[in-house]
């Protein structure tokens, strides 16, 4: 409704979503595992909204980089379905 009563610019629309979305997630995992802290892989960009949800809850954050994690996890689960010798 923000953008729809034009109280955020249409080109702010989609990162106000997207921290809806991640505060949601916080919550919700908060409140299903009780857990303290987040470990968490992605983009730095995102990664940086996580890191501030997780602040703004208290919790401690640990984040990984996806571009040095990804190559390896593919080629593992690639051997791993023995689609690689």
């Amino acid at each position: 409704t923000q953008g729809l009563f034009a109280r955020l610019p249409r080109a702010s629309l989609a990162s106000y979503l997207s921290g809806l979305l991640i505060g949601t997630e916080m919550k919700d995992a908060l409140a299903w595992t009780g857990a303290r802290q987040i470990i968490a892989v992605g983009s730095p960009g995102l990664l940086e909204n996580y890191r501030r949800a997780a602040q703004s809850f208290g919790l401690v954050f640990e984040a990984h980089d996806n571009s040095a994690l990804l190559p390896p996890a593919l080629y593992m689960i690639a051997r791993d379905a023995g689609l690689m010798a």
